[in-house]
């Protein structure tokens, strides 16, 4: 079986995210500018507090 496709996406990125990225790249030995925005995506969503059920696209029973 082949990889799952991923999809494209431009960023306009200042100097100062490119800094970042690369000293992101450094710290956690990470090749691939793609590879570290991903982990960085996962970090800061780790750090959100859980969606309620509505929020997330699921039905909440009626109240009542």
């Amino acid at each position: 079986m082949g990889k799952t496709r991923r999809k494209t996406k431009a960023l306009r990125l200042t100097p100062e995210d490119l800094q970042i990225i690369a000293e992101l790249k450094h710290y956690h030995g990470i090749a691939s500018d793609n590879e570290v925005i991903r982990m960085a995506l996962r970090a800061a969503q780790r750090e959100l507090p859980p969606l309620p059920l509505s929020k997330q696209g699921l039905a909440l029973p009626p109240h009542g």
